[in-house]
């Protein structure tokens, strides 16, 4: 009698796995296939950066100064020119928000401009 429990038991056991081994595969596909897509979407986010930069930086211009490349006068025009592309691609609300924060250039130049006599005209 003990022998026919066994039998039953281990039959049932052989009827339960071969019922659970294709789910339990297609779990383990799922992974496999899920961890290749997460390597590939990783790889692709770490390739691209952001756009690429054509034309100088402030900094690298500066650069060329120092080193005599350029003068100061080219240097000037370059970052006015940076400096209003720049400004152009600003809302007008976060520029208001910069122009609130940022400490005032303008003041001190006028007033010494003002201050000083202009020269007479030859």
């Amino acid at each position: 009698m003990l022998a026919a429990v066994q039998r039953s038991t281990e039959s049932s056991g052989n009827e339960a796995f071969s019922e659970l081994w294709p789910w339990l595969l297609a779990l383990v596909v799922l992974v496999l296939i899920g961890g290749a897509i997460i390597g590939v979407i990783r790889k692709w986010m770490r390739s691209t950066e952001g756009p690429e930069q054509i034309g100088f930086s402030l900094g690298d211009l500066r650069t060329l100064h120092r080193e005599g490349k350029i003068s100061s006068e080219e240097l000037k025009i370059a970052e006015a020119k940076i400096i209003s592309r720049v400004q152009s691609g600003v809302s007008p609300e976060t520029r208001a928000e910069l122009d609130r924060i940022r400490p005032r250039k303008q003041s001190s130049q006028t007033e010494s401009s003002e201050n000083s006599t202009p020269d007479p005209p030859d």
